[in-house]
């Protein structure tokens, strides 16, 4: 039961937890509430880069910053995913 509660706070079907995402959104700025809570309903990165390891150009780069300034990933997971070292995220998002 334990591993199907989402964002460490929520236990529900799949609408309900949409449901109550856009309660969480409202937070994303709130550094006292951790980030897996207030981005309980964020697509993985897997599936938000996918394709997209070893890519560069605007394409990649408009994912990158759609999972870091959307979504709340950090440039080190981002970067761990697309298998690069984190500056190489940082340049990306200051181009």
């Amino acid at each position: 039961m334990w591993d199907e509660v989402k964002g460490q706070s929520i236990l529900g079907e799949e609408s309900f937890v949409e449901e109550l995402a856009g309660y969480a959104r409202r937070a994303k700025d709130i550094a006292e509430i951790p980030r897996r809570q207030r981005y309980v309903s964020r697509p993985s990165l897997e599936k938000l880069l996918k394709g997209m390891k070893g890519k560069a150009g605007e394409k990649a780069a408009h994912k990158v910053r759609e999972a870091v300034e959307g979504y709340g990933y950090s440039q080190r997971e981002v970067a761990g995913i697309l298998g690069v070292h984190y500056s190489t995220i940082s340049r990306m998002l200051k181009g």
